[in-house]
């Protein structure tokens, strides 16, 4: 029976948390604030792609970048390292929880960023987004209107038609 998912209607965040996890590239792994830019930049490029958020949760301000608050201290015994990949998920059945447009934008996202680092991503993060990234941070939502006019012209953007979703 086909239990892939059809509808574009958002996902929790911690699906979109748990496909990176299972799709962390082997080299590059997924520590708590390179999460946290995976997951907003999914959020930045789901409405250019699919026309609708992922996940209801606002892409926040914070001094490190964009965050995304219901993911902050979910991780707290890894710190700095590699977030371990859930218990008894793979990745069929992670990606059977979006639809494909849903894991085309996400397979964009992992294609371009899941190769950086933490820091690296932390950096790019500050300079693509929206918002304030003083050590005074107020987590303020970023609007998704401006979002979304910052990525309409992103570079992966015009490069998504050269990118080969994965099964």
């Amino acid at each position: 029976m086909d239990n892939l998912k059809r509808d574009l209607t958002p996902n929790p965040v911690q699906d979109v948390a748990d496909f990176f996890l299972v799709n962390a590239h082997p080299h590059h792994p997924v520590t708590p604030n390179k999460l946290q830019k995976l997951c907003a930049y999914a959020q930045a490029f789901s409405p250019v792609f699919n026309g609708c958020r992922l996940f209801d949760n606002p892409v926040e301000e914070s001094p490190d970048g964009p965050v995304i608050r219901e993911l902050q201290g979910k991780y707290p015994s890894c710190g700095r390292a590699r977030i371990p990949s859930p218990p008894g998920l793979d990745n069929l059945f992670v990606r059977e929880r979006f639809s494909p447009e849903q894991r085309f934008a996400l397979d964009v996202v992992n294609s371009f960023y899941g190769g950086h680092t933490a820091s690296q991503l932390r950096d790019k993060s500050r300079r693509d987004f929206p918002g304030t990234w003083s050590k005074k941070a107020s987590h303020n939502p970023i609007p998704d209107e401006e979002i979304r006019a910052r990525f309409a012209n992103h570079p992966a953007t015009a490069a998504m038609d050269r990118i080969v979703p994965a099964a």
